[in-house]
């Protein structure tokens, strides 16, 4: 391949509509936006659950996110956990309520695992969309009678 025979690339790049876009601005070749941080780093979370000694595996435990005073339904969230358990991995589950006639829904945001003794910061975008957002946070291991541990966990607006 000979990379003479090919012009610079410059930040406008021109779409398959005809419309240009400029990528130094922020904006991909395809429309999408680039994510950019808005330097807020505003704590909307902080909290903590926890897993009784000899809790079965799979053990579930719901957090309920309280709905942000300056809510933003665009704003990009870091949801931060923290495993302190020395013998099991977690799970979360990421969801939104929303309520069909009568019946509470969460749908899935996302889901991603931590493994045990290790913190974990994941970013999530649609967050807070709906009646409010839930994390549901499960042991992945068996706990013996003295295996009981706490998860920590922190939600930023970033």
């Amino acid at each position: 391949m000979d990379l003479n025979k090919y012009a610079a690339r410059s930040g406008r790049v021109l779409k398959e509509d005809g419309s240009w876009v400029n990528e130094a601005e922020g904006i991909n070749a395809d429309g999408s936006r680039l994510v950019q941080l808005t330097g807020s780093n505003a704590q909307v979370y902080d909290g903590s659950v926890a897993w009784a000694n000899s809790s079965a595996a799979f053990y579930s435990n719901l957090l309920t996110l309280p709905l942000p005073s300056d809510l933003q339904p665009n704003a990009l969230y870091a949801i931060t956990i923290s495993n302190k358990s020395l013998i099991s991995d977690i799970t979360i589950f990421v969801g939104n309520k929303e309520t069909f006639n009568s019946v509470v829904t969460y749908s899935e945001l996302t889901r991603f695992g931590v493994v045990k003794n290790t913190a974990k910061t994941i970013l999530v975008q649609g967050l807070y969309i709906g009646e409010g957002s839930i994390l549901q946070i499960s042991n992945d291991t068996v706990l013996n009678s003295t295996q009981g541990f706490t998860a920590y966990v922190r939600v930023r607006k970033v």
